[in-house]
């Protein structure tokens, strides 16, 4: 499949790669209850790099229990990973939602790994006893809330580092290099272009019908005709999204705008024919672009979401056994520049 690079600098290919399922339920591997965690945050870090966060575990609109001090660290793989013990008792029973909260970093809220932010409802994580695994790498955790962390970023989060820039300092140190510099500065003054805070919780309780009352006894006439067959609802059948993707990508870097032009045919795993829409595929295009400025230019070039105009064309071909692409990493760039 043609492909087509992008970018300023570092810029990866153009791609929307995610997996939509309908049920999580965590596999396990060793008695107890543990978390196996894998997530992504804004930056580049040097190998066993540590961070540490909280997390909130929530039953319904209801937070039942917080785990502090929990710590991952930076791996090979370019995320942060590791074991979380969850050590209070929890009815397994029952599905959970998971705000997670990095030092120095914005939480977010999951209600499953494709389901965060403002689309998480309804909790749909579900423990069973022993090591229980989570990835969510494929969404990006921003930077800037330092201590003593709000939930957002902002001016007094900016003055912090710009106080202590060439200084060895742990608070404002985001990315942990030994120093506070122009990357640490970038990567804030980054989420605050973005306008970016903590998650809200918009988790909801189910409603609860009355039982209906019995209703009274009807006698039933023989039809004079048979009744018509129902038809059956067709149910979701798994299949490969294809999309061509074209129009244009602005990406500022230290004041100037870079201009390229996009073309590129791809594809994702989607569960249905409602899934491959060309809102969706615009939508994890774009999401691809922002992971992918973190990831190959540390925080700082930034996307000019409003001045890139982008298209897609889709089309959904059924395919039961469909795997995802597996994801190109390079940060070459060799698109053409826009006229």
């Amino acid at each position: 499949m043609k492909r087509l690079f992008w970018g300023l600098i570092f810029l990866s290919s153009l791609g929307f790669f995610v997996y939509l399922g309908s049920q999580y339920v965590f596999r396990t591997r060793a008695s107890g209850l543990n978390l196996a965690l894998k997530l992504k945050l804004q930056g580049n870090y040097r190998n066993d790099t540590k961070i540490q966060f909280r997390i909130d575990l929530y039953s319904e609109s209801l937070k039942i229990a917080t785990f502090n001090g929990a710590q991952l660290s930076y791996s090979e793989n370019k995320v942060f990973e590791g074991i979380v013990m969850l050590n209070q008792e929890l009815d397994l029973s029952k599905p959970y939602a998971i705000f997670i909260k990095p030092e120095k970093y914005l939480g977010q809220l999951f209600c499953s790994p494709t389901e965060v932010g403002e689309s998480c409802t309804t909790g749909k994580f579900n423990f069973i006893s022993g090591l229980n695994s989570l990835d969510i790498s494929n969404q990006m955790f921003y930077a800037g809330d330092l201590a003593p962390q709000d939930g957002k970023v902002d001016s007094a989060d900016i003055s912090k580092i710009l106080a202590k820039i060439g200084k060895t300092d742990a608070i404002t140190d985001i990315n942990q290099d030994g120093i506070v510099n122009s990357i640490d500065y970038t990567l804030t003054q980054r989420t605050l272009s973005l306008n970016k805070a903590d998650d809200e919780i918009t988790l909801v309780s189910p409603t609860i019908l009355p039982s209906p009352t019995s209703a009274p006894k009807v006698t039933t006439l023989p039809s004079p005709t048979s009744a018509p067959t129902a038809t059956t609802a067709p149910q979701s059948v798994r299949g490969r999204c294809e999309g061509i993707i074209t129009g244009e990508v602005r990406v500022k870097y230290l004041g100037i705008t870079e201009c390229r032009v996009v073309e590129e045919e791809d594809y994702r795993c989607v569960n249905s024919a409602s899934e491959c829409t060309k809102a969706a595929c615009i939508r994890y295009t774009k999401a691809e672009i922002e992971e992918t400025l973190a990831r190959c230019d540390h925080g700082l070039a930034s996307f000019d979401e409003a001045n890139s105009p982008l298209n897609c064309e889709v089309k959904f071909v059924p395919e039961a056994n469909c795997t995802d692409p597996v994801q190109d990493t390079s940060c070459d760039d060799t698109s053409e520049k826009c006229n």
